[in-house]
């Protein structure tokens, strides 16, 4: 499914239990951070992660039983939010019986359909340890990357590393400015987040 979506030039992030902890760490914050509106997941992200305002569960493989049916769609419905589940259903397959009646809906290929998100995830190598900041960071990003404060969004920092949203449209320019550069006597890392 990934290399499907890779073919199409759909921005996503990949979240199962085969990765490494920072791996997955790293998928969800691109989800928070809107860099991305796709996760590509098992069963994993059906429990025990949080994620608000998700507005479609889309099943490209049933669910074994009604409990992990339930599991999976209660991340659209959380704090009396609303969502859509899908079903991709091949030629032999029928809906569940645990499932309410559904209408049968033509997936178009316009890929018009999903615009890419404003937001680009950028790793830092640099984070608590480091004794890196937000405000270290803004300023990293503002006075060294060249960016406005409108072009920087969310923050996150973790023991190891960083993670900063910046404006989609900014992320060549600003990796290259960069390059080099330190923060707090570190020259850390600095990448798109895959």
């Amino acid at each position: 499914m990934s290399i499907i979506l890779d073919d199409a030039g759909l921005p996503h992030s990949i979240f199962h239990g085969g990765l490494y902890q920072e791996k997955r760490e790293q998928s969800i914050t691109k989800l928070k951070h809107e860099s991305t509106n796709i996760l590509l997941s098992t069963d994993l992200a059906a429990r025990g992660i949080d994620v608000q305002g998700l507005e479609h569960i889309v099943h490209y493989q049933l669910p074994i039983d009604e409990a992990s049916f339930t599991h999976r769609n209660g991340r659209t419905a959380r704090m009396e939010a609303e969502g859509t589940s899908w079903f991709i259903l091949q030629e032999d397959q029928t809906q569940p019986e645990y499932t309410n009646d559904f209408e049968e809906v033509l997936i178009s290929k316009n890929r018009d359909s999903l615009p890419n998100p404003k937001w680009m995830s950028i790793y830092v190598g640099a984070g608590k340890r480091q004794k890196i900041s937000k405000k270290d960071l803004v300023g990293f990003f503002i006075h060294q990357g060249g960016l406005s404060f409108p072009e920087v969004g969310k923050i996150d920092v973790f023991d190891r590393y960083s993670v900063v949203s910046i404006n989609r449209e900014t992320v060549i320019s600003t990796l290259q400015n960069l390059r080099g550069k330190k923060i707090k006597k570190v020259k850390p890392k600095v990448s798109r987040l895959w």
